[in-house]
């Protein structure tokens, strides 16, 4: 590597083209390393500012993921360029900020550009802007529906109140305040009907420009009478009509009301484009890291869904559930992965937003009355989802039959927890909008509410894959949308240590199963049915455990759970993980698996239709090599070629397409074998084909990450201490 080369064009020489090196220990620490120390100029990220049109004091607002150490406790970013105001919202268990809010203004001409040029200065305190300064600057706000309005001028400086049952209109919460900029979020009833509400979140800018997002919502959890509401909606600022329209909104959804953008500003001027740095998002752990270049023309671009529209259905699939591939299955959606493959690009920015807005259309909103939040899992052991028109597939029940009310009206379009995508995560990490945070939170709540009580083990909230209203893939997803829940919610939200409580539950559960209980050496779950029953081989769908698999490397790398619980987590990855790095061996070894075969859409797990998973006896595999011949027919024969093989390959949707994630997680956290599994895959000849699919369809290329590591007290690796 020459001298000159600095730290981003080395990254891209080892991720560009022919996919990850796998690095020395001295060069992973080079990369960077999780220290509370201060870092070089390097480690911040390059943020840009661009604007398209003439544009005077403009206000930008938005979220950066900060990797370890970035950033520690007593220390804020500064730019030279212009005032910054920094907000700490999330920090890693070292107390350097995880995630935070950047605000500002900034003057800028059409096309021109502005980079931040991040620097650390010791944290100093400011007065923030009030509710005051925002009744100063407020244009009237005036939303209607189904013949009622509110006014939200008229909940400033009004604090809703908690009237047994019911919420008084007013001030939901500050979000965050500062010299720069400051949030907060209002809520009002819509006349009497004790499920629908007027929402609010506004922020000011020092100038006394205003943005707001507004939005109805038709959901409580266990207030009376739940079903559509039809009426027209509309919503005016400054006199001026921003959006109108007739609306008929599903039991427990929501929906902004926009066209196109999803928010309104006071002013007219266009908004400042934030260009972020994706490669530090990537490098922060927060988001997978993904091997695609997607290039400005793109045909993916062509299909994105960018223009948001009330209850449209986006880029979600019109029957969720369906088999086969969806650009919205993964850990996150390929519009996501796409924003990231893209270097940022606004298209895919704009489908971020706009999709996560749209996920308002289902029926997954139960807002607790008695918080005006979403519902806390400790408070409800036993509520378990209405089957009525729920809107929601393989709902569970309650054994004290305590259960939301029935629903009625027009029905929904279908959650389908197996199939379900991330919604909001990644929206809310761009934006720092609240309303995003609720859409994830929302969505874990209804990972819990579907689930039986008994399953769930009441309060705990545990995710199965064998039992339940759950399969092996919506385990996965539920426990990926739990994990992202936890992460985004702030610190100081309870709700917070509810998700903890839960994921931690969960982690514990899954360690007694398989790690207390002996159980299957290779690594496999119990699944929820036997694919080929009668035969005397117990099949069982390879694609959703490696979904399993990277639902917990994805948890591992966020760093969410302490003490005990973060030991277990440490404990089961390894064992877990196996499932994929046993998928690897060498070609020609009768004990292992054929690394050629890896991607299979069913493999023999058990050899016998009678298995007991329960009790961890088996029978089991003697070794990954008797698994393989089960598998395949025939034993691991040495044979000419290298080639990767297997159905629909190379497309980067195929089964080598899902596995990837997994192993990418095993490498990631030094799995014994992990890295011999992936030299062996990226070795082989045709590794350049499914390589080239990711940079059109990114969505399951997720490749290994750059951080550094350090070895834990189970042997195998996780990222480095100071």
């Amino acid at each position: 590597m020459p001298s000159t080369c600095n730290r981003r064009e080395f990254v891209t020489t080892l991720f560009g083209i022919g996919g990850l090196a796998l690095l020395p220990g001295s060069v992973r620490h080079a990369l960077g390393n999780p220290n509370p120390r201060l870092k070089g100029a390097a480690d911040l990220p390059l943020v840009r500012l661009r604007c398209v049109e003439n544009v005077v004091q403009a206000g930008f607002c938005f979220g950066q993921a900060l990797a370890p150490g970035v950033l520690p406790a007593g220390w804020q970013l500064h730019s030279d360029q212009t005032s910054l105001q920094t907000v700490v919202l999330n920090r890693w268990p070292d107390g350097s900020a995880k995630w935070v809010v950047l605000a500002g203004q900034v003057d800028l001409l059409a096309e021109q550009t502005l980079d931040l040029n991040l620097s650390r200065v010791p944290t100093v305190s400011a007065s923030g802007l009030t509710e005051a300064d925002l009744a100063t600057a407020l244009p009237t706000v005036l939303l209607g529906f189904a013949g009622h309005s509110v006014q939200l001028n008229s909940l400033l400086g009004i604090a809703s109140q908690d009237l047994g049952g019911s919420w008084s209109a007013g001030r939901v919460r500050t979000v965050f305040a500062g010299p720069e900029c400051s949030s907060w979020q209002y809520y009002a009833p819509l006349g009497d009907d004790p499920q629908l509400s007027a929402w609010f979140e506004v922020r000011l800018w020092r100038n006394q420009e205003v943005e707001l997002l507004a939005w109805i919502e038709n959901g409580r959890l266990q207030a009376p009478n739940p079903g559509s509401r039809a009426g027209l909606a509309s919503l005016s600022i400054g006199g001026t009509q921003r959006y109108a329209g007739s609306l008929d909104i599903p039991h427990h959804a929501r929906c902004l009301l926009a066209s196109g953008r999803i928010s309104h500003r006071s002013a007219t001027t266009a908004a400042v484009e934030v260009l972020h740095d994706t490669e530090h998002w990537q490098g922060s752990g927060l988001v997978p890291s993904y091997y695609g270049q997607t290039p400005t023309n793109a045909a993916l671009f062509g299909s994105l869904y960018t223009e948001y529209a009330p209850l449209n259905q986006g880029g979600f699939p019109a029957a969720m559930g369906s088999t086969g591939y969806h650009a919205s299955i993964g850990l996150l959606p390929e519009w996501e992965a796409a924003f990231f493959t893209s270097g940022g690009d606004q298209r895919a920015l704009q489908a971020v937003l706009a999709n996560a807005a749209a996920a308002g259309r289902y029926a997954i909103h139960y807002r607790d009355e008695t918080s005006n939040q979403p519902l806390r899992f400790s408070s409800y052991p036993h509520l378990c989802l209405s089957s009525t028109l729920s809107g929601v597939s393989s709902a569970g029940s309650s054994s004290t039959n305590h259960t939301t009310p029935a629903n009625a009206g027009s029905a929904p379009p279908t959650w389908a927890t197996s199939h379900h995508p991330s919604v909001g995560y990644l929206a809310y990490l761009l934006s720092g909008w609240q309303y995003f945070l609720q859409e994830i939170q929302f969505s874990a709540t209804l990972g819990f509410l579907k689930q039986s009580d008994l399953t769930r083990q009441y309060s705990a909230g545990i995710l199965r894959t064998d039992s339940g209203s759950n399969t092996t893939r919506g385990a996965a997803w539920s426990l990926r949308t739990l994990t992202q829940a936890a992460c985004a919610t702030p610190d100081d939200d309870p709700i917070r240590s509810e998700l903890l409580a839960s994921l931690a539950a969960n982690v514990d559960y899954y360690h007694q199963r398989y790690i207390e209980t002996p159980s299957c050496p290779q690594g496999f779950c119990t699944p929820y049915s036997d694919y080929s029953s009668g035969d005397g081989v117990y099949l069982h769908a390879a694609w959703m455990e490696d979904f399993l698999t990277a639902a917990f490397g994805y948890l591992l790398s966020l760093r969410l759970l302490t003490g005990p619980s973060a030991a277990r987590l440490n404990t089961f990855f390894a064992w877990k993980a196996q499932s994929i790095v046993g998928r690897f061996g060498a070609q020609g070894s009768l004990t292992e698996y054929n690394y050629r075969d890896a991607a299979q859409y069913t493999i023999a797990v058990a050899p016998s239709d009678s298995v007991d998973w329960a009790g961890g006896s088996g029978p089991w595999y003697a070794d990954f090599g008797a698994l393989y011949a089960d598998t395949l027919g025939h034993a691991n024969e040495s044979e000419p070629g290298d080639t990767l093989r297997g159905a629909y390959y190379p497309e980067s949707t195929s089964y080598w397409g899902n596995l990837q994630p997994a192993l990418a997680y095993a490498v990631t956290h030094r799995v014994p074998g992990a890295e011999t599994a992936y030299q062996r895959m990226t070795g082989a000849s045709n590794w350049a084909q499914i390589l080239a699919g990711w940079n059109q369809t990114p969505v399951w290329g997720v490749r290994p990450s750059s951080a550094p590591f350090e070895v834990f007290s189970n042997g195998f690796e996780a990222e480095a201490a100071p």
